[in-house]
C-alpha cells in the first residue's frame, strides 16, 4: 500500500481562513465537549448524549447557519438544553441569558409561563433571598409573588450609626493588614 504524502492531508483540509477567529474557537469547543471523551465537559455534554449535527461537523456550515456574532460578548447557547447543537437549537446570546438557561436552575411555572426564580424575583421587584424563603415555608407561587415585601425605615441616627460601625471595622481591618 503506498504512502500518502502529509501535504495530502493538508490540500484535503477545509480551507476557510478563518481559523483564528473567535467564532473558530467557540466551535472548536463545542466539538470538543460533544465529541471527544478526554474534554474535561464531556460528561456534562458527549456523555449526556448532547452532539453536535453532521451538518455543523464542518465549520463552515456552521457558520453559514449561525452567522459571526453581533456582539463580541455574545456566546453559543442552546435554546432547549436537552437538545444538540443544531441548527434552530442555537443562537448567539449574552452570559445572562446563558446562566438563566442552566440545568441546575430552580424554574417557577406561574401564569402560564416558566422562568427561573431569579428573573421572577426581578420582575416582581423581590429579593431573591425572600422569594426562595417564601417557597422554601410553603408558600404557593401566587402568594409568594404578590405578597409585598415589607420595607423597614430606619432613622437618620441609626444610619448615622450604622455608617460609624462601618467605618470603625474597615479601620480596623486596615490596621490589621
Amino acid at each position: 500500500m503506498p504512502l500518502v504524502p502529509p501535504h495530502f492531508f493538508n490540500f484535503m483540509r477545509e480551507q476557510h481562513g478563518l481559523t483564528g477567529t473567535p467564532e473558530y474557537h467557540i466551535w472548536e469547543g463545542m466539538k470538543q465537549r460533544c465529541t471527544n471523551p478526554k474534554s474535561p465537559e464531556y460528561c456534562n455534554y458527549g456523555e449526556r448524549g448532547i452532539l453536535l449535527c453532521d451538518r455543523w461537523h464542518s465549520f463552515s456550515n456552521f457558520i453559514a447557519d449561525m452567522g459571526f456574532r453581533p456582539d463580541p460578548s455574545l456566546s453559543i447557547e442552546r435554546l432547549d438544553n436537552n437538545k444538540g447543537y443544531e441548527p434552530g437549537n442555537c443562537v448567539w446570546a449574552s452570559l445572562t441569558v446563558q446562566n438563566r438557561n442552566r440545568r441546575n436552575n430552580h424554574n417557577i411555572t406561574f401564569d402560564g409561563r416558566t422562568q427561573c426564580i431569579t428573573v421572577w424575583a426581578q420582575e416582581y421587584e423581590i429579593g431573591l433571598y425572600v422569594l426562595e424563603h417564601r417557597l422554601k415555608r410553603g408558600w404557593s407561587v401566587e402568594r409568594a409573588l404578590n405578597t409585598p415585601t415589607q420595607r423597614r425605615t430606619i432613622s437618620a441616627e441609626e444610619r448615622s450609626e450604622r455608617t460609624r460601625r462601618a467605618w470603625i471595622t474597615r479601620r480596623a481591618m486596615s490596621c490589621k493588614a
